[in-house]
């Protein structure tokens, strides 16, 4: 074995795959890259990554056996027909040898242990969500807004980002002293439709799926509120917090909190991976650019 972590024992061809993948990462394919390397730096750099991938990845195993999570009955039949639609598909050889899997053997451990830490993740992340549900739905907020941007023509660009906050002033002072507030954002936007992509229910989001100026702006509303201009590198936005969506989020769940579980999960993983045993086979040491093709 190259690597032995937690009593498990990975083989030659299981690293070789791993090296060589990060490897090939690293250079752009590009063998000359690594003539570059005259102190070693690049090489030390390319043995971490490799070690911490397999790190990451019996880190995820142990999370498993503590959970009691493995592959059952319905796994098996999904990921032996997986497998199947993959080795049927024209030029399957090909694509091994792409990705430095040389048997088969190798190839149902990669796909196997793949189709595991998917599963251990998926359900230990709705285990975090609903653990942490309110304090998830707390940070999922819509919202729809008026964008203005900056003049991409103007080469002065001190310029450009005035005007756009000049207009987006403007357009907050307007709605400000509208009556109906909400009606006259609504007809601002309509006007000045600088987002094609908006829904026209507004957007629905999480922590990290929108500029951060842009969802911290939109989560300090109160529903209903409408906010001063707010800078993003798109340029000013003025943005109306809508109601609770209960609909949207239960439907969407997973992708609206896994950017915030992710915060959660990951000081869980790293204690987790500490506890790691990680023993090296006799043969690591030749481990090298020149001894791994």
């Amino acid at each position: 074995p190259m690597l032995i972590i937690d009593g498990e024992e990975i083989d030659f061809n299981m690293y070789r795959y791993m090296y060589l993948g990060y490897k090939n990462s690293m250079s752009g394919g590009d063998d000359t890259y690594w003539n570059e390397d005259t102190d070693g730096s690049m090489a030390a750099t390319l043995l971490d990554n490799v070690e911490y991938s397999f790190r990451m990845t019996y880190t995820w195993l142990r999370l498993g056996r503590n959970l009691d999570i493995t592959m059952d009955e319905a796994d098996e039949a999904e990921l032996a027909q997986a497998m199947a639609e993959e080795q049927a598909q024209e030029g399957f050889m090909e694509t091994m040898a792409q990705y430095n899997i040389p048997d088969m053997q190798t190839y149902e451990a990669v796909m196997r242990q793949n189709f595991l830490v998917q599963k251990i993740s998926q359900a230990y992340q709705l285990m975090l969500a609903e653990e942490n549900e309110e304090e998830l739905k707390a940070g999922v907020v819509s919202a729809k807004h008026i964008l203005i941007p900056f003049d991409e023509e103007e080469e002065d660009t001190e310029k450009a980002e005035a005007d756009a906050k000049a207009i987006a002033d403007t357009i907050y002072g307007q709605i400000q002293a509208a009556a109906d507030k909400e009606a006259a954002f609504e007809a601002l936007r309509e006007e000045n439709n600088n987002d094609p992509g908006q829904p026209e229910e507004g957007y629905t989001f999480g922590i990290g799926e929108m500029m951060t100026e842009f969802y911290e702006g939109a989560l300090a509303l109160e529903p209903g509120s409408i906010s001063e201009p707010i800078r993003t590198s798109y340029g000013y936005h003025i943005i109306m917090r809508l109601p609770w969506n209960e609909a949207y989020y239960e439907e969407n769940k997973a992708s609206l909190t896994s950017n915030a579980t992710g915060e959660i999960l990951e000081p869980r993983m790293q204690e987790l991976e500490k506890e790691l045993v990680v023993e090296y086979g006799p043969n690591y040491e030749y481990v090298s650019i020149a001894n791994v093709k």
